[in-house]
């Protein structure tokens, strides 16, 4: 997802401009900075202290696991591994969680920052 530092956080212009906490560095990212933040699907859980508001546009069951792929208006898919997968629907409005300790940035040209 683009993301832009802004406050010693990341704005994302995409998804309403939500904003989430920056995660730990080892060197600090300059206000304005432009990077690419990534979540991998397993990284959403019920307990994360970030959260991003999305709607579901697709369930996908698989055995035991389900992936929701979901999206804020006309923003990029993000996938999401769930448990819930029987309790959601598509077009069901969700609060996906997650830690953003676990989350990975990089730069413009596709270099991993974190």
């Amino acid at each position: 997802m683009p993301a832009v530092v802004q406050n010693g956080a990341l704005c994302l212009p995409t998804y309403n401009r939500q904003v989430i906490p920056l995660p730990g560095l080892s060197a600090p990212l300059a206000e304005g900075t432009a990077v690419t933040l990534g979540l991998r699907p397993e990284h959403f859980k019920s307990g994360g202290s970030a959260a991003l508001d999305l709607t579901i546009e697709i369930i996908e069951h698989l055995g035991s696991e389900s992936y929701a792929y979901a999206r804020q208006g006309a923003a990029e898919i993000l996938t999401i591994a769930t448990d819930k997968g029987r309790e959601w629907a598509s077009g069901q409005q969700i609060t996906a969680r997650f830690d953003p300790a676990k989350s990975l940035l990089f730069d413009l040209a596709g270099k991993r920052i974190r």
